[in-house]
């Protein structure tokens, strides 16, 4: 009950950003020109999403890769559009967790695998797969 309040404050301030945000991801002469102080923009959404992100890590502990694999595989799948990005994130870091606490909880049915070692497993085949793909497209 004392991360809620936490979050919930963090999450509404980072939506009402969402159309400065989504302007921002244009480039900062198009958001300069649409009368949006992108270096205040850039500061407060870092600090805000800074301490979401670090209350839950205070109250849940290191789990790895979640945080970088539900926003690419939410821009893959919705788009970069913040005002839905930044909910969809959030529910499918929630997602990603509990399929890979479920999965690490049968495996190995009365052993318990650590959920770690399913994230880091999973995140890099996830990490390996967007940079071939990403050569292909010649991005890197």
């Amino acid at each position: 009950m004392l991360l809620l309040p936490l979050v919930v404050i963090c999450f509404v301030i980072l939506e009402r950003m969402a159309w400065d945000l989504n302007a921002l991801s244009a480039g900062d002469d198009v958001a300069k020109n649409l009368g949006i102080n992108v270096e205040r923009l850039r500061l407060s959404g870092l600090m805000i999403s800074t301490f979401a992100a670090s209350c839950c890590l205070a109250f849940t502990g290191v789990i790895g890769f979640i945080g970088l694999m539900g926003p690419h595989i939410c821009r893959m799948i919705i788009g970069s559009d913040h005002r839905y990005l930044i909910p969809c994130a959030g529910l499918m870091g929630a997602a990603i967790l509990l399929i890979s606490d479920t999965a690490a909880r049968t495996i190995m049915s009365p052993v318990e695998i650590p959920v770690g070692i399913i994230m880091y497993a999973v995140g890099g085949v996830f990490f390996l797969y967007l940079i071939m793909r990403g050569r292909g497209r010649g991005l890197y």
